[in-house]
């Protein structure tokens, strides 16, 4: 789902490979600038490594000051983005938790 205040997606249920293709669109239709895009994954499930790297490439493509937050992370996607380690996703910020 669209968000407004901030701008990017609220995010539910899986992303997996099989919804890979149109998170990479929806994610590309959010802003057509180097503005930053706030994911809510309260209620998101399952992140795949896939979609971590959609979302640095998105980053990349639109520039250094480009930035995915990421808002309200779950344990378990937390865990995926622990095991590859934040560091290793240029552009993609920790953002509040609650």
């Amino acid at each position: 789902t669209r968000t407004y205040q901030p701008l990017g997606l609220h995010l539910k249920g899986e992303l997996d490979e099989a919804r890979q293709g149109r998170f990479e669109e929806v994610l590309n239709s959010v802003t057509p600038n180097g503005e930053a895009v706030h994911l809510d994954l309260a209620d998101l499930e399952f992140l795949s490594l896939r979609a971590l790297q959609s979302m640095t490439e998105y980053t990349r493509r639109r520039g250094s000051t480009s930035r995915v937050v990421l808002h309200r992370v779950g344990s378990d996607v937390a865990s995926v983005i622990r095991t590859v380690g934040i560091e290793k996703l240029p552009g993609i910020v920790l953002g509040e938790e609650s």
